[in-house]
């Protein structure tokens, strides 16, 4: 650890979180964080990221920091993934005599992963040929080209680390390439939101990149404002790249820039460099135009690539209690949530203790009953049953059958049995209409029913053991049973008999159809009538069911749950005094994680001293 002070917060980090954190969830996740920082401090790796736009010399930078060209300088934005780069070191017996080999690790989109030497690359090949139909030579530098500068390769690629037999990699350390960001429709959606991850989560130092033609762009800007960026950045070096591609007079005058720009974003003393990469880099002829200025270049980036080691070292401590800092202040985040939600908890307690009795449940009920049977009564007021269309209808075809009966000498045979059939048909068409009304008094009965269930979580939200559970019985007897059964009559047997065959030879045809209409329409019309008053009587026993049902099923409530809510506050009410001492046991942890924050941010402000004094 990096000090023994350290050691102790991380100690009683654990203590915290086992203590005073309910979710075994979240108590894994602290747990899993504290261990990482541990484990960090303990291999004492040191994570350097290189971070930047697209364009702005990452991968010349960086092949700058190897003294070779490995990384390609693609034309278009590369890898979605962050390509971390350490030194190799040799594995098995006498691995001391041995020489360590270059290797690749790559994992894609897809699930594939593959581990790679350049002596062992007929997977990967093969891979590349069948999923992207790339052919690749067996040469290994070609092909972590072809995984970190093709794009329609390296978009899937999700994680990729080289470890490389290059000396001039200082032991422990990773260089962590993260994808070039910007606006850019080339650029792919999670380039920036990967590099910030790196720099806020992982990097012990960041170097941040920009072009000398194009410094402190907008989106860069943008990046380093970000919240997640913004308060690390005590832990970032600018660098200029490409500096030789701007006037000797002007590049006091881009540095002064950036410094301004970076001071007016929170940044006290911003550390800036300028360099030109490929200064350092095998190169066939030294351009002309900077053979005067290229040995100092190259010393140049010399010197600052030496400042860059030391001062990592110097960020490692700083990185560490930084970690350690934000970790604190989710546990308090968290905490100070749980807190908030008991005491809210604590206040709807007593709201419950005091509104809460058997006797507001027995009111809620009397009212929404009150309420659900306006509702139902109204419905069935509402609903019509009046058979005078169905009548009429009835009617008209009667006199229709009886104007092409002639005298009607054969009326029993011939004529009865057409207008029994109409009756029948029009008698059934208005139960259907009544039925039909009937069953959508069932959605009127269920929307009370439901409106009732939620006015009930309403009031109660707070006993989740109060669960409307009790089925309706609505179903039934929603549906009048009457119908048509056509019987003789005074008027049939008339029309039909001896008397009414012997007196059509002496009257005219017109006069016996008028009243045999007459007589059978005042049937129809008193037939119809009577079965409307039958209809109205089943209505109304419908509607009585309906409102029984409403009545007990408020009943059911009352006496099913009454006893229920006076457990229930018994019960809050023993658990007044526990929740309000676990409230003051949390706020206590609070009190403790704010003692703990102001140490390490104590320390974090020596080390940022430190740093400074000595960078």
């Amino acid at each position: 650890m990096a000090n023994e002070i350290l050691h102790a917060e991380i100690a009683r980090l654990r203590s915290i979180v086992k203590e005073s954190i309910d979710s075994t969830e979240l108590q894994v996740s602290f747990y899993n964080s504290i261990s990482q920082l541990e484990k960090k401090d303990k291999k004492g790796i040191l994570n350097v990221a290189v971070a930047g736009e697209f364009n702005s010399g990452k991968s010349t930078f960086i092949n700058a920091l190897l003294r070779e060209r490995l990384l390609k300088e693609a034309v278009m934005p590369t890898t979605a993934a962050a390509t971390y780069i350490k030194r190799a070191k040799s594995t098995g017996l006498f691995f001391f005599l041995k020489k360590p080999k270059d290797c690749v690790s790559v994992s894609f989109d897809s699930g594939e992963s593959f581990v790679f030497t350049n002596k062992k690359t007929a997977s990967i090949i093969d891979y590349l040929q069948s999923q992207y139909g790339i052919d690749c030579p067996n040469n290994l530098k070609y092909i972590i080209g072809v995984l970190t500068a093709e794009q329609s390769v390296s978009k899937h690629v999700v994680g990729i680390e080289l470890q490389l037999n290059n000396k001039v990699i200082p032991e422990r350390f990773n260089i962590i390439d993260t994808p070039g960001f910007n606006p850019g429709s080339m650029s792919f959606d999670n380039h920036m939101s990967i590099a910030k991850d790196v720099v806020s989560k992982v990097a012990d130092m960041s170097i941040i990149l920009m072009p000398s033609t194009s410094v402190m762009s907008s989106s860069l800007m943008t990046f380093l404002q970000e919240e997640s960026i913004n308060r690390y950045l005590h832990r970032c070096i600018l660098i200029i790249t490409k500096i030789d591609c701007i006037d000797k007079s002007e590049r006091n005058s881009v540095v002064n820039y950036v410094k301004q720009n970076l001071m007016a974003i929170g940044v006290k003393t911003p550390i800036v460099y300028t360099t030109s990469a490929m200064s350092v880099l095998p190169v066939h002829k030294i351009p002309t135009s900077l053979a005067d200025e290229w040995q100092s270049f190259k010393d140049g980036f010399v010197a600052m690539e030496e400042n860059l080691w030391d001062t990592v070292e110097k960020y490692r401590e700083l990185a560490i209690y930084e970690h350690c800092l934000n970790i604190l202040k989710d546990i308090s985040s968290e905490l100070t949530n749980s807190i908030s939600k008991k005491i809210t908890s604590q206040k709807e307690a007593l709201r419950i203790l005091q509104e809460n009795t058997i006797k507001r449940i027995q009111d809620l009920t009397d009212d929404e009953y009150k309420r659900a049977s306006i509702e139902v009564n109204g419905y069935f007021s509402s609903m019509s049953i009046s058979p005078s269309s169905y009548i009429d209808s009835a009617q008209y075809k009667v006199y229709s059958i009886i104007r092409k009966g002639g005298k009607l000498r054969h009326f029993r045979r011939d004529e009865l049995p057409q207008i029994e059939e109409a009756v029948n048909k029009y008698t059934q068409e208005y139960i259907n209409d009544v039925n039909g009304n009937l069953k959508q008094s069932l959605q009127v009965f269920s929307q009370q029913i439901n409106h009732f269930k939620q006015v009930f979580h309403s009031h109660y939200k707070d006993m989740p053991a109060l669960e409307p559970k009790i089925d309706d019985d609505s179903q039934k007897a929603v549906a009048v049973n009457t119908r048509y059964e056509p019987r003789s009559n005074d008027t049939v047997d008339y029309i039909g008999g001896w008397w009414h065959r012997i007196s059509g030879w002496f009257r005219d045809e017109r006069e016996i159809q008028d009243e045999a209409i007459s007589n059978i329409n005042s049937t129809i019309s008193t037939y119809f009538y009577k079965l409307s008053d039958a209809i109205s009587v089943q209505k109304d026993e419908i509607n009585k069911v309906q409102i029984a049902l409403l009545k007990r099923y408020c009943d059911q409530h009352v006496q099913q749950y009454g006893k229920r809510v006076e457990k229930l506050i018994k019960k809050q009410t023993r658990q007044k005094d526990t929740l309000t001492t676990k409230v003051s046991f949390l706020r206590n942890k609070i009190e403790e994680l704010d003692l703990l924050k102001k140490r390490i941010e104590k320390e974090i402000e020596q080390s940022i001293k430190k740093g400074n004094g000595n960078g």
